[in-house]
C-alpha cells in the first residue's frame, strides 16, 4: 500500500470534482491530513468559495429563459479557469 502525498490528494479531489462528484470531492478534501496540504484552513476557504461560485452558476443557468446547452455550460466553466 502506498502513502498518499499532497499530489495524490490533490489529484483525487480534482478528478472527483471535474467529473461532477462534488460531494465525494468535498469529503476527500475534509479527510486530507493537515500535513499533506499545508494550511488546511486557507485551502478550505478557497474550496468553499469555489463551491459557492459553482452554486451561483447553476442557479443562473437554471433561471435562464433558454435551456442551457453543453456549449453554454462549457463557456461558463471555461471562464472559471484560473
Amino acid at each position: 500500500m502506498f502513502e498518499r502525498d499532497v499530489d495524490t490528494w490533490a489529484t483525487l479531489v480534482s478528478c472527483y470534482a471535474n467529473h461532477g462528484s462534488i460531494e465525494t470531492a468535498c469529503q476527500l478534501f475534509k479527510e486530507m491530513p493537515e500535513k499533506s496540504c499545508g494550511s488546511i484552513k486557507d485551502a478550505i476557504h478557497v474550496f468553499e468559495g469555489v463551491q459557492m461560485l459553482i452554486a451561483r452558476a447553476v442557479k443562473f443557468m437554471n433561471n435562464m429563459s433558454l435551456k442551457a446547452s453543453a456549449a453554454i455550460w462549457g463557456a461558463i466553466l471555461k471562464s472559471c479557469r484560473v
